[in-house]
């Protein structure tokens, strides 16, 4: 298959860069995921805000993971499936959004855990936030993972953070 070629092509050359350069780029990055009942994924520069943020919920005895997904197409299905596949939770924060629709990495992520899959149904929380440029703060960060580790699953695909009319409520402020 052509996305098979592609992963193949994508890890090959980055083997290659890391062992010129001392550091690689994979197209998903897991950070303190092996024991997480609840893992969220996010990209781009709000990634190292949320690695601060799980550090802080890890002291205080909560069990997170963070995912930065790094390539999106072809979406790195099997990548997700093993990283996530043990979590109890799924929380995706993006800053994108498919009119009328959800989050676009949501969407990929939804389907990528819950089709043709051989382990149990994993809800998965989407949360948008930063739209027109505005700050992915800790405090939001904070804010979507308590509300995903507190809050059955959400009856919207859409959840939406730093917005004066938000979905979630001031408790998780």
């Amino acid at each position: 298959r052509d996305e098979t070629k592609c992963f193949d092509e994508v890890l090959k050359v980055n083997q290659e860069f890391q062992s010129l350069f001392g550091r690689g780029y994979p197209p998903v990055e897991a950070y303190r995921c092996d024991d997480a009942e609840v893992v969220v994924v996010m990209s781009g520069s709000a990634v190292g805000t949320c690695r601060y943020v799980i550090d802080s919920l890890r002291e205080q005895g909560h069990r997170v993971g963070l995912v930065k997904l790094k390539l999106f197409r072809p979406f790195p299905r099997e990548f997700i499936r093993n990283i996530l596949g043990q979590s109890k939770r799924v929380a995706v924060i993006e800053r994108d959004i498919s009119v009328g629709q959800c989050g676009i990495f949501y969407q990929e992520i939804k389907w990528a855990l819950n089709t043709n899959i051989e382990h149990k149904f994993i809800p998965i929380y989407g949360f948008i936030a930063g739209l027109g440029g505005i700050d992915i703060t800790p405090k939001l960060i904070e804010k979507a993972i308590l509300y995903t580790i507190m809050e059955p699953p959400p009856r919207h695909e859409i959840l939406w953070l730093g917005l004066d009319n938000e979905e979630i409520r001031d408790e998780y402020d």
